[in-house]
């Protein structure tokens, strides 16, 4: 009788200390899978950083060299755009005797791109006038237009062309750039999406050179 109350008493603690190494290893377990998925998803924002950072510098680097390339060119005077009535102007008459900031995008840019970009203008138009800013698109129907300006809220004109004729075009990226009553550009500017501080630092450094008081 006590050998089989010893056994039971055995066979009781042994059964205890199963349950406390299951438990244990159960516990350690999960937390070591646990300390995997953090990794793995460490290394995969990592992954993502790297990957967004080579990209940032190779969209800068070709940046640089269009926009380096672009400055200087002139403007054909005879360059025809559409205005929101489907009127032909010429584009000296748009410029006149001051140095316009102008926007070049197109229908078929990321939006959410341009969105933020017009975002940016608005600000700035509220500083320096619309009059100083020239926004040229392109866009398949002047419905479309309409839509775009409805959707932003947009007060400024915008102009519809194809193709302004300069080598930045063949890119089909949206930037920016000042042309002058001569109708020569400088100042070209590619914003990234990466950066958007880039274009308010840009559109602040345009405003205090060409449309401060003193200038």
């Amino acid at each position: 009788m006590k050998e089989l109350k010893g056994t039971i008493l055995f066979l009781s603690m042994l059964s205890v200390f199963l349950f406390l190494i299951i438990s244990f290893l159960y516990v350690k377990n999960r937390r070591f899978i646990a300390e995997i998925s953090i990794c793995q998803e460490n290394f995969y924002k990592n992954q993502v950083i790297l990957k967004n950072s080579n990209e940032l510098i190779e969209t800068l680097t070709t940046n640089f060299i269009l926009t380096y390339r672009a400055n200087g060119i002139m403007i054909d005077s005879m360059l025809q755009l559409k205005t929101e009535k489907n009127k032909d102007i010429l584009m000296k008459e748009l410029v006149g005797e001051h140095s316009k900031l102008v926007f070049r995008y197109s229908q078929l840019h990321c939006n959410v791109c341009v969105d933020q970009e017009v975002k940016f203008l608005k600000d700035l138009i509220d500083e320096i006038g619309d009059e100083n800013i020239l926004i040229l698109a392109h866009y398949d129907s002047f419905r479309n237009l309409s839509l775009f300006k409805r959707t932003n809220q947009v007060s400024t004109k915008v102009f519809n062309i194809k193709d302004i004729k300069l080598p930045i075009e063949e890119y089909n990226i949206p930037y920016y750039f000042v042309v002058n009553k001569d109708l020569h550009i400088s100042d070209v500017m590619i914003p990234t999406k990466y950066l958007p501080e880039r274009t308010q630092s840009y559109l602040e450094f345009v405003k205090e050179k060409y449309y401060s008081p003193i200038n």
